[in-house]
């Protein structure tokens, strides 16, 4: 074909993947199986043969032929509904790719308190495919990064279906003491990676973001 593809496989049409799953229930830093009980959907698995017969003109068609195989494809089309930064204008996500959410525990429910000497990142990164996950905080001096995984303190579940918990700025690259920042404002980075393909591109990181103001 022009676009040098074998097969147009809609994946959509092999299993169905609805209605997208409610989470809308869980806060950043939590698990995104709690507290409703419902577990992220998984992959479902096909196999693809691909046959060829030759059809001669004036005669019968001869027999197939196994020409390429694929034992096991891997589908999930299933999408994620939940609310971003939720103690702080919180904005409801439908029908999301995966979950992405940050909060600062410092800024309280009402998410207006000021940071002075704590700064801690709760967040959520949750898909069946999950990729990698990274932290970034945004102001002077930085920016300070940091890839959360279930060794780090206060990080819970699994990287690479759902990673969730608190990570202390102090334990972030270049992080230092929180009253040792600038007062000035700050934006907290959630990056997202999804592990899926449609076979010719893979989508971009899943993000949410959250700001604050040191002094």
């Amino acid at each position: 074909m022009p676009n040098h593809n074998q097969i147009q496989l809609d994946s959509r049409t092999l299993a169905t993947f609805t209605p997208a799953v409610d989470l809308t229930g869980i806060d950043a830093g939590e698990s995104a199986e709690a507290p409703s009980g419902v577990s992220l959907v998984q992959n479902k698995h096909f196999e693809i043969k691909m046959l060829v017969r030759e059809n001669p003109p004036n005669s019968s068609p001869r027999a197939s032929t196994e020409v390429g195989h694929l034992e096991n494809i891997a589908i999930n089309n299933r999408l994620y509904d939940y609310v971003r930064h939720p103690n702080w204008m919180g904005e409801p996500v439908d029908d999301g790719l995966a979950v992405a959410m940050v909060n600062l525990k410092e800024l309280g429910s009402g998410g207006c308190e000021g940071i002075e000497d704590a700064l801690n990142v709760r967040f959520t990164a949750a898909h069946p495919n999950l990729g990698n996950v990274g932290i970034t905080v945004e102001g002077p001096g930085g920016p300070y990064r940091t890839s959360p995984t279930p060794s780090d303190p206060n990080v819970n579940g699994s990287r690479d279906e759902n990673l969730y918990g608190s990570i202390d700025f102090q334990n972030i690259s270049g992080g230092k003491k929180v009253e040792e920042l600038k007062n000035c404002a700050y934006v907290v980075t959630l990056s997202v990676g999804v592990l899926l393909t449609n076979g010719d591109r893979v989508p971009s990181n899943r993000h949410d973001q959250i700001a604050f103001c040191k002094g």
